[in-house]
């Protein structure tokens, strides 16, 4: 399973499809699943609710409940469930067709446990768009008529439609805006006050693929107006982003790779595997495990600055480009996952130190599997660095496994909360995760909050608060001084289940670093740091248990602590095969997959100096399944 799919509550019931291969544990020909839940926290699981057909594949979209009756599927007294997708044709795409992707329409009259095809479909075909898909409809109250958002390649259109079923082009947003590391998915547009003003704003969600924060999968978001046409940033929100820079030629081209300024070793870089064009060169992506090194000749540092791009995968100190001075490595970059023709990453190199000194460069493929080559175009030496602005986005999640979330519609005004779900991965290696008889899972249920910090509008998340319904025992632990490591798990039967939730509050003014560590009886463990020195938090699950599967799920994940303060609250989940860490009250979250081999048993605190523990709270949490055949 992977993308949430129709999040739409009707009649006291959370709905959740999902896109769902029945015939493997890998990505196929999708379906949308369906499970329901009275309280987003136990679930039934339902039969198949959308299957492929003649237009395509189900890939993802969302629901409403058309209570006006707009579309004439349904009555008034038994309004249409409506759910909107995205058709996908493989076959007109391996016909090297762009129009493979287009909007359908299903609609279902018995609160969403059977559904009927529309047979109008498409109710929007593509314009000739290679990426065109994931609609999220929602109701625009102001102009009476139905908005839906649509992820077009690199940026968001809006449409608007009266009945659901014929539908005009509004606008356009994102082309020069946050990340754009990779394709952009599964947008969602809600209307959110903002806490503690009395006034409201419109936020717009974005996934993005690759291009994360922490390598891969990522989702960001955008604060602005909508007035039914167009979305505008918030001037104070604008401020916290940098317009998406193209790369620019600065200075003096470099040696065109050729055999006779470049030496290869290994097979990575061979003549017949590597693609060369003057400026720029590719390792091998066809042949499987190929490595190698391309090494240029020896030339004088004379400038202040190397410029470059880089493409390819995102393996720190195995692949990507090295500046050697005297034979030792000074430099040092890699890809990020991104294709260097649609995706090109610019670098600078400040070299002034070693101006006068002789060095050469190597460019390193050591690496096979996904993402397993290496890109570098454009080596250019000048007195100036590549003219860019940084790109900068606000990111709903820092960790690595936090995808495609989106909104339930339909939640009751009486209730007034922004929900959400996403899907518990990474497209970096979501398809060769170490289990057995399921692949992926949901990330828990959250509360989304627009919140006034210290860097201006911030969307936070926090854990719904039905989950409180799982805690089972409670410890309370004793405020104090943190001076020998303090174990939160003990006298606690989470230490045997491997699921637990602790709360803790700290005062770091006299430590530089804190660090939680969990850990097993196999000797795993994965650590979270808050990192004052650096001004940032680090979840490191290099050691967490099975890491081998993916080279990129053993990288540090980091976030900065801009909004920090010295006292800092922590809620985090612990499952058998995950984490989710709150901070703040939902400032920052990390969202991370684990496989260790045995239950993690064991959570010390620790601190490098003087740190007083103000509370701390640890929970045994009940497993949702207790009493369920599932």
């Amino acid at each position: 399973m992977n993308d949430p799919n129709g999040m739409v509550f009707h009649a006291g019931e959370y709905h959740l499809f999902y896109q769902y291969n029945p015939y493997g544990n890998t990505w196929g020909p999708m379906h949308w699943g369906h499970a329901i839940s009275p309280d987003m926290v136990h679930w039934e699981n339902f039969p198949i609710a959308l299957f492929p057909d003649r237009h395509g594949a189900m890939f993802s979209g969302s629901a409403v409940v058309d209570q006006n009756n707009t579309s004439g599927l349904g009555t008034e007294g038994n309004p249409a469930m409506v759910a909107l997708f995205t058709y996908h044709d493989a076959i007109a795409e391996s016909a090297g067709r762009k129009d493979f992707q287009a909007q359908g329409m299903a609609y279902s009259l018995d609160k969403g446990r059977t559904w009927v095809k529309f047979a109008g479909n498409p109710v929007l075909p593509n314009p000739g768009i290679q990426d065109f898909r994931d609609p999220k409809v929602s109701w625009f109250e102001p102009q009476k008529k139905w908005i839906m958002t649509l992820a077009v390649s690199d940026h968001v259109s809006f449409y608007s439609s009266k009945d659901l079923k014929t539908w005009t082009h509004e606008s356009d947003f994102g082309e020069q805006w946050g990340g754009h590391g990779g394709v952009w998915e599964c947008p969602d547009l809600i209307e959110m006050p903002v806490e503690g003003e009395g006034t409201k704003k419109t936020v717009l969600v974005v996934s993005l693929n690759p291009g994360g924060p922490n390598g891969g999968s990522g989702t960001q978001y955008f604060v602005g107006h909508f007035d039914g046409h167009a979305f505008t940033l918030d001037r104070e929100f604008q401020k916290r982003l940098a317009i998406t820079p193209s790369a620019q030629r600065m200075g003096s081209a470099f040696d065109p790779f050729s055999d006779v300024q470049w030496k290869a070793s290994g097979n990575a870089f061979a003549a017949e595997a590597a693609l060369r064009p003057p400026l720029s060169i590719r390792s091998s992506k066809d042949i499987p495990d190929a490595t190698g090194v391309l090494r240029s000749r020896p030339f004088k540092i004379e400038k202040r600055n190397i410029n470059f791009q880089i493409g390819g995968g995102r393996y720190p100190g195995i692949a990507g480009m090295q500046l050697l001075v005297d034979d030792v490595v000074v430099r040092t970059e890699t890809g990020r996952n991104n294709d260097l023709a649609e995706h090109p990453v610019t670098v600078n190199w400040d070299v002034s130190a070693w101006i006068g000194k002789s060095a050469t460069l190597e460019i390193v493929d050591g690496v096979g599997g996904d993402w397993g080559y290496t890109e570098v175009s454009d080596i250019r030496f000048s007195d100036k660095p590549a003219s860019i602005k940084p790109v900068i986005a606000a990111w709903l999640d820092y960790g690595t496994d936090n995808y495609a979330g989106v909104s339930w519609a339909g939640v009751p005004r009486s209730d007034g909360r922004t929900l959400m779900v996403g899907w518990m991965n990474n497209w970096e290696y979501a398809q060769k995760l170490p289990t057995e008889g399921w692949r992926g899972a949901m990330t828990l249920p959250r509360e989304l909050k627009l919140s006034r910090g210290k860097q201006g509008l911030e969307l936070i998340s926090v854990p719904v608060k039905e989950l409180q319904v799982l805690r089972a025992e409670r410890v309370e632990l004793a405020s104090g001084p943190i001076g020998e490591p303090i174990e939160l798990l003990d006298q606690l039967n989470a230490r045997s289940s491997g699921q637990f939730e602790l709360n803790i509050d700290v005062d770091l003014r006299g430590t530089k670093a804190l660090d939680l560590v969990l850990s097993s009886k196999a000797g795993e463990k994965t650590t979270f740091r808050i990192d004052r020195s650096s001004g940032q938090y680090k979840l490191d699950r290099s050691l967490s248990g099975v890491t081998k599967f993916s080279h990129p799920f053993n990288a540090i994940q980091t976030a900065p602590m801009a909004d920090a303060g010295k006292k800092i609250s922590l809620q985090i989940f612990v499952d058998r095969s995950s984490i989710e860490i709150f901070v703040d009250g939902g400032r920052t979250v990390f969202t991370s997959l684990l496989f260790p081999t045995a239950v993690y048993d064991s959570a010390v605190l620790s601190a490098d100096g003087e740190t007083t523990l103000l509370s701390a709270q640890a929970y045994e949490l009940r497993s949702i399944w207790e009493g369920t055949s599932r």
